[in-house]
């Protein structure tokens, strides 16, 4: 099936709202696809786009939060497809509305969404589907000078019977990483004594080369984590994800976002929120922020943390 309100547009009919902070500049989506003008196919060195999927697509429908994130001096996108995304939605008891047949690997990616500039940032959010009654919004604000901070909600309007109302939401974050699909996450005692832990490994492909290609993803969870803080490493830079709720979980996959034509490589570092005996009709959910600044160590980012969470 397919919503109304859901579709392709031109990419001159790009959506995205912008937000700058003074070292960084991320673009803010809500689920709209977006085609090459005129659906035209996009020279390249061989004449045509080098791409792993439909050669008309510049942005593929579904894929909404931040679909771009770089440092002004690097100018470099290091989001695969969005960061923020939210993909999986899991209400024990509750089947799912149906999700629109043009978005891919995830429930949420199909369902309506819209985007509008608001308080000096950009919000994207769902009104509450006719199945589940669940509605949903992403609020993304600049945090100075490296970074933006960020909310999760949602409001739920019914619960299953006879069984607790429990809530999953899982979100992907697609990364342009150039040699390390690892995620960093500490162990240990929180504040000041902790060893951090990579999670993933390289898939055991040749990254680039797209002939006898063969997928090899492999997932990796976190166990005994200290604080619900993240890093990745790309280049000499880190990007880091913090979050005021320790239900939430990162986890790393190891070639997520999944470019098998691009020389580098493009792990997805996710994380998880789990929500025990959910609310009726009030907003619940979680703060986040996500950074990317040189890398100057674990302390360096435990302090930001501290001094972030409060």
């Amino acid at each position: 099936m397919r919503y109304d309100d859901l579709s392709y547009v031109d990419e001159s009919q790009d959506p995205s709202i912008q937000l700058e902070t003074e070292k960084l500049v991320a673009r803010v989506i809500d689920n709209t696809g977006l085609e090459f003008r005129n659906n035209e196919t996009r020279p390249g060195g061989i004449g045509r786009v080098v791409a792993s999927h439909d050669q008309s697509i510049a942005h593929f429908l579904g894929y909404h939060g931040v679909r771009c994130l770089f440092d002004k001096e690097e100018r470099r996108n290091i989001c695969a497809f969005a960061l923020l995304n939210w993909q999986g939605c899991t209400i024990d008891g509750l089947e799912n509305d149906p999700s629109d047949e043009r978005s891919m690997h995830g429930r949420p990616r199909g369902w309506p969404m819209s985007v509008t500039a608001v308080d000096g940032g950009a919000r994207v959010w769902m009104e509450a589907l006719p199945q589940l009654q669940l509605s949903y919004e992403l609020f993304v604000k600049p945090a100075e000078p490296d970074g933006f901070d960020f909310s999760c909600r949602w409001t739920f309007g019914r619960k299953p019977e006879a069984r607790p109302a429990n809530f999953t939401a899982s979100f992907a974050c697609y990364m342009n990483a150039w040699d390390d699909v690892r995620l960093w996450y500490p162990q240990g005692a929180w504040p000041g004594s902790v060893a951090w832990v990579p999670l993933g490994e390289k898939p055991n492909v040749i990254i680039g080369d797209g002939v006898n290609y063969k997928h090899d993803q492999s997932g990796f969870s976190p166990t005994d984590i200290a604080a619900p803080v993240a890093i990745g490493r790309i280049g000499r830079k880190a990007f880091v994800m913090m979050f005021n709720d320790d239900r939430v979980v990162p986890f790393c996959v190891n070639s997520g976002g999944h470019q098998w034509y691009s020389a580098v490589q493009n792990p997805a570092w996710d994380f998880q929120w789990k929500c025990k005996d959910y609310p009726l009709n009030e907003p619940v959910g979680f703060d986040g922020r996500i950074c990317y600044f040189d890398f100057e160590g674990e302390k360096d980012v435990e302090r930001r943390y501290e001094a972030w969470r409060g």
